[in-house]
């Protein structure tokens, strides 16, 4: 796997993406707890601020140069397993579902609907690792268990279990086998299967518009998937976009009234932008980040996954709380918004921590 290296003295941050260039393909996922560190090491001059950028799961720093006032990407996510834990990269490719890596396995009931935090808090507390070949996953008391990341490397032929997830049903995945499933099912205390996405796995995006305008339970038909974005086993949306801004801002306002600031990773961003103010990108309605274009999706309303601590499990009131008092969606009080939900129109290339982010 490349390393990320810290530039030599005076280089471009252009030289520097190229020693900090990190694939997904190989990386430890532990948990994204990430609360950006940014400390200035030099005054500002007519041009630049140079500051000490440090991702903590990632355990490396990164001198990104940025230009005062401008939006760049300072934080970047995987999510192998929907409602495991995540992985923060200094890079990552993009395909068609979304970010290579990310939420390609989902755990599923006996019924094949999908199982989150929300029933089961204890998902926070599997971590994940992907190699360039298997997907591995750990938990305090148990043994790891390593399962193929493609059907191609499994010694058997891939059985097909048809799941749901929300609006979609009728989706086809692969079952990733007895022993994976009986491992979940001991830790979650829940009868449970682990699925991939295969190539039989069609999931469109709903508000497309080749779906928007039918009922919400109407057939999709191959025809209407063809002319569709896809995307992979995450709620709604392929990416989803936060502001260290908006985190900054909700944090004030837990410390005031006397509660603990909360890390991202209650959010679980794929991505983390600076340079704007507090809940700006709720505005936003198509950008680019490096080389990717996206469009909005609208605000994501939040659930009680973001009182869920990522690291112990433990379920609490906040932020969930203090969101509500400020947070409500001016068009359905029921919803309780943070960060704004994005399908990529650029459905490849690859995104690296310190990409400019650009509003079109």
């Amino acid at each position: 796997m490349p390393r990320a290296r810290c530039p030599p003295k005076n280089h471009s941050r252009s030289k520097w993406e190229n020693h900090a260039h990190t694939t997904e393909t190989e990386a430890t996922c532990v948990n994204p707890r990430f609360i950006p560190r940014l400390e200035p090491t030099a005054k500002p001059d007519n041009d630049h601020l140079r500051v000490q950028v440090t991702a903590v799961s990632l355990r490396k720093h990164y001198r990104l140069i940025i230009t005062p006032d401008a939006m760049h990407l300072t934080g970047l996510f995987l999510y192998p397993v929907k409602s495991f834990r995540g992985c923060a990269v200094s890079a990552a490719d993009v395909d068609a579902l979304g970010l290579v890596g990310d939420r390609r396995f989902l755990v599923v009931d006996e019924n094949g609907a999908h199982l989150t935090q929300r029933p089961l808090p204890r998902m926070a507390l599997i971590s994940t690792a992907l190699d360039p070949t298997h997907l591995t996953l750990s938990a305090d008391g148990a043994a790891s268990v390593r399962i193929p990341r493609h059907s191609s490397l499994d010694p058997y032929p891939a059985t097909l279990r048809t799941v749901s997830i929300w609006r979609s049903q009728g989706l086809l995945a692969e079952d990733c086998g007895r022993d994976v499933s009986a491992w979940l099912s001991a830790f979650l205390g829940v009868t449970c299967h682990l699925v991939r996405i295969g190539e039989k796995f069609r999931r469109p995006v709903l508000d497309h518009p080749a779906f928007s305008s039918a009922p919400a339970n109407t057939p999709i038909s191959d025809d209407r998937i063809v002319s569709a974005d896809l995307f992979n086993f995450s709620d709604g949306y392929p990416f989803l976009v936060a502001s260290e801004a908006s985190l900054a801002d909700l944090n004030d306002r837990l410390v005031s009234i006397g509660e603990e600031p909360v890390p991202m990773d209650r959010f679980r961003p794929s991505l983390v932008v600076s340079g704007c103010s507090a809940h700006a990108e709720d505005t936003w309605s198509r950008l680019r980040i490096g080389d990717i274009t996206f469009r909005s999706g609208g605000p994501c309303a939040r659930c009680t996954v973001v009182t869920t601590d990522q690291i112990t499990g433990e379920r609490g009131h906040e932020p969930l709380r203090t969101l509500a008092s400020y947070r409500r969606d001016p068009t359905d009080s029921t919803r309780i918004n943070f960060a704004l939900n994005l399908t990529h129109e650029t459905k490849s290339g690859t995104l690296r921590l310190g990409d400019p982010v650009e509003l079109l």
